[in-house]
This record gives structure tokens, sequence and C-alpha cells, in this order.
């Protein structure tokens, strides 16, 4: 995205046992001051509706 002009961002809501892995990759990846990892919240879905993209991983 960043290389067409569309800087962007990533928010994870939720945890679950990969989160230390996905933290670890993020960091070496350089990404830090992009990708924040807020953990569980009480409702997800004003999280949600503040999205431009949304994707549910199981």
């Amino acid at each position: 995205l960043d290389a067409m002009g569309r800087p962007s961002n990533l928010v994870v809501v939720g945890h679950g046992e990969l989160e230390s892995e996905l933290r670890h990759h993020v960091a070496v990846a350089g990404l830090t001051d992009r990708v924040v990892m807020i953990g569980g919240v009480d409702r997800p879905e004003a999280w949600i509706a503040r999205a431009d993209l949304f994707v549910l991983a199981s």
C-alpha cells in the first residue's frame, strides 16, 4: 500500500497462543511503528466499526 501512495497501519485486536510469535515477527520486520497490538477488549465491535478493512482469522 505504501508503494501505491496509501500509507497504512495495522491494529490487531484480540489475543491468542501465537501472540508472542506475532509480536516477534513484527519487531524483526521493523514494523513496530505501524502495527499496534491492543490485546483483548470488551467491545471489539467499536474497533471493527472504525476499520477500513476487517479480517477475521481463527
